[in-house]
């Protein structure tokens, strides 16, 4: 006989708890895509805003340490391979294009290339590498928001963690795709914006497996739900890889809380996404 399966909440997509649940009672579900210069400025804020949060609540900062030094020792290494490999490629891509058609100085061009080039080949690996420091950051970002601890999805960690390498490896191949699209566009006025965008996009997409890895019950929420998720709220990603890939850029802070930041600020964020789901869970 088939036990009842468990309303799913249409809110935090996840079984509805018996206890009152605080962003239920706050508000009346996501809002939804909305004016995408709008949603651009609210995912920018959701980064902001987790920024500040992980330097000033003590429910994060008992749980930084280990996410600071994992951060710290990924950052020096994107740091070292784009100056060492990275800017000398750009530098000596840039010499072989006539002067006329670089319609920016070529040392900013090398830096901005550089930088995209960057976000596209090292943030989706980022994002997995800090994923076993930074999934219990991202679980009380949750947690503050519910009122409540958020359940496990009831599968055990090391089938939630392959999901997000089968997820980061297809953003990752589609980050190449991006870059032999825009890197021979880059000597015109379209490359690097058009590069920079999709890199944003990208790097909000990876990092919103985070909380979707954990939905979808025993069965995991698959590649196609969160592409769809991410098609939808694509101006609200796009606001908030931005933000995460220039807080790499920040002094200090990239060096330590990029990657804190990030996963906090994406967890909160996936409150505001409206996603199509089935009205039970199939983990009972």
């Amino acid at each position: 006989m088939n036990k009842e399966r468990p309303l799913i909440c249409s809110i935090c997509k996840y079984p509805k708890p018996d206890l009152p649940c605080t962003l239920c009672h706050t508000t009346d579900g996501p809002r939804g895509p909305g004016f995408f210069l709008f949603d651009f400025v609210r995912g920018s804020w959701a980064y902001g805003r987790a920024a500040m949060g992980i330097l000033t609540h003590q429910a994060y900062l008992g749980r930084i340490k280990g996410p600071v030094i994992m951060n710290a020792i990924l950052w020096l290494v994107v740091a070292l391979l784009s100056i060492l490999v990275l800017a000398p490629w750009m530098e000596g891509f840039l010499e072989i294009w006539p002067a006329a058609m670089v319609w920016i100085p070529k040392g900013a061009g090398k830096i901005l290339l550089t930088f995209v080039l960057a976000s596209l080949l090292f943030m989706v690996p980022m994002s997995l590498f800090l994923n076993p420091v930074l999934d219990p950051l991202s679980r009380v970002a949750e947690k503050q928001a519910l009122g409540w601890e958020p359940p496990r999805s009831g599968r055990k960690y090391r089938e939630e963690f392959w999901d997000s390498v089968d997820t980061g490896g297809r953003i990752y191949i589609m980050s190449l795709g991006v870059i032999l699209c825009c890197l021979p566009l880059s000597l015109f006025y379209i490359g690097l914006p058009l590069g920079l965008f999709l890199a944003s996009f990208l790097c909000g997409f990876a990092w919103l497996d985070y909380p979707m890895s954990r939905r979808g019950g025993s069965r995991g929420a698959k590649f196609q739900e969160k592409w769809v998720v991410a098609k939808k709220h694509w101006a609200l990603l796009t606001g908030f890889g931005f933000c995460s890939l220039l807080g790499m850029l920040v002094p200090f802070f990239g060096l330590l809380l990029a990657g804190p930041a990030s996963a906090v600020g994406i967890s909160a964020l996936y409150f505001d996404c409206r996603v199509e789901t089935d009205a039970t869970d199939d983990s009972a």
